[in-house]
């Protein structure tokens, strides 16, 4: 659950901090004048209204308006995706013909790539290898989409669900070729004056200038709707469903627990129905916790967006920091590893920390990561200590922990040493960074070796 937390926050915020993004350019004269009154940035503007709106819509309905929002949302998002293209080619002198020729001559129309370049996000290699992988990881053990599998009648729609949802592709390729068509329109048509400064401060800005400049009022609204469609169709789900994990793996235990205790000590009695209204309660307030946290990542995610080549790319990237701890904890109980899986509590975290310190190398990375490592070896000591007379004895736990010292110490190696550079043709040194679809496999990776190693012999009964 905590892994989950930990990628949903990322990925969500990342998301909407790209809406916002959009937002921003499409509405830059009204949130400028609010901006002005309110004194909160325009793309902070941007985030609290796609935040508020997404609250107050999940807290309407619950699970089954999710659903059927991002059902009508996602009708709403194709409408707006196809109008779009339709604009596109309406401006270009040779129609979709144009669109292809200026598409294949710059050869946006290449599809595969054999470069074995692990810093390529988008080779045949990360396709068949590291997508592959980490889409198995997000179906097999996202809360998000499990969410989903369990509102299906049963097991054989819920398989027909998620082999029907590979026709999404058809919107992948439609915006792809929005894009191509925008690529095709400006390069008849250069940008000057405001609009190249928003796109010099970010070349995401790209699509939602073209809306501001080129379609028509009522156009512009429709694509505007599916924007929000987009954000607010993964803002409701995430909320939902952390509410959801976070009630059931905490607080609902708790709270028996509580029950329990007083019905011991001054014999209370449970009402049912007011449980159910109190439990409810909390649920939504734990919606309204998880909203606003995500609004405030997705502040954060300015800073965090100059690291990677796109917001795309940010997007796409921030789940696979927790994706590959959550896909070997589902490794290690499924295998007939014949371990208690208690080590699986420390190879979790040391995997994240291993794919930050994977990505990040700045001297603030080098203290989180010392600072990480510490945090989990006292963990690791203490609980440690708590059990050392159990099995397997003190002489296991020793080699253990000098294991895990050894994972610490990838961790610090990665961050200092973990990445190559290459000159320039001016001299200057780059730094290459492995390419984000590898992020879940490697975590996977570290979190099931070391969860395994960490682990003592499956405890059997008698």
């Amino acid at each position: 659950t905590a892994l989950f937390a930990v990628g949903g926050l990322l990925a969500q915020s990342a998301r909407v901090y790209l809406t916002a993004v959009v937002l921003r350019v499409i509405l830059y004269q009204e949130l400028s004048s609010l901006s002005d009154v309110v004194g909160l940035s325009p793309l902070a503007l941007s985030i609290i209204a796609i935040g508020v709106v997404a609250v107050i819509w999940t807290l309407m309905g619950g699970i089954t308006t999710v659903i059927w929002t991002d059902v009508i949302l996602l009708m709403v998002f194709l409408v707006g995706a196809a109008t779009a293209l339709l604009c596109i080619t309406s401006h270009l002198t040779g129609g979709w013909a144009e669109l292809f020729r200026v598409g294949s001559e710059a050869g946006k129309f290449k599809f595969f790539d054999y470069s074995p370049a692990l810093t390529n996000p988008y080779t045949i290699w990360t396709a068949v290898i590291a997508a592959t992988w980490g889409g198995v990881a997000v179906y097999g053990t996202d809360q998000l989409l499990a969410q989903r599998v369990f509102c299906c009648k049963d097991a054989r729609q819920a398989r027909w669900a998620l082999i029907s949802s590979a026709v999404g592709q058809v919107i992948t390729i439609t915006v792809m070729l929005v894009g191509v068509g925008l690529f095709a329109y400006y390069q008849a048509h250069p940008l000057h004056g405001e609009a190249l400064a928003l796109y010099d401060e970010k070349g995401d800005s790209i699509f939602p200038i073209f809306i501001m400049q080129m379609i028509p009022a009522g156009l512009k609204g429709l694509i505007i709707a599916g924007v929000f469609a987009a954000a607010i169709s993964s803002l409701d789900s995430i909320m939902a469903a952390l509410s959801q994990t976070v009630m059931s793996a905490f607080y609902l235990p708790w709270r028996n627990k509580q029950i329990a205790a007083r019905k011991r000590v001054d014999g209370y009695t449970h009402d049912d129905s007011l449980e159910a209204k109190h439990n409810v309660f909390v649920s939504r307030m734990l919606v309204v916790f998880w909203g606003i946290l995500l609004c405030f990542m997705a502040a954060m995610a300015e800073s965090v967006s100059r690291h990677y080549p796109s917001i795309l790319d940010l997007g796409l990237a921030m789940a696979g920091y927790a994706g590959g701890g959550l896909f070997a904890g589902f490794a290690l109980s499924f295998l007939p590893l014949k371990i208690d899986g208690r080590g699986y509590l420390f190879s979790a975290p040391l995997s994240v920390l291993a794919v930050f310190a994977m990505v990040w190398h700045e001297p603030w990375a080098h203290v989180a990561s010392w600072i990480g490592g510490v945090m989990l070896l006292l963990y690791w000591c203490a609980s440690g200590m708590l059990r050392r007379n159990s099995s397997p004895g003190v002489g296991w736990l020793a080699v253990r922990t000098g294991l895990l010292m050894v994972g610490i110490s990838l961790v610090l190696w990665l961050t200092y040493y973990g990445y190559w550079t290459h000159t320039n043709l001016d001299g200057e040194a780059i730094r290459s960074v492995v390419a984000w679809p590898w992020y879940a496999p490697f975590g996977s990776v570290v979190a099931f070796v070391w969860g395994y190693l960490l682990s003592g012999p499956e405890e059997t009964t008698t």
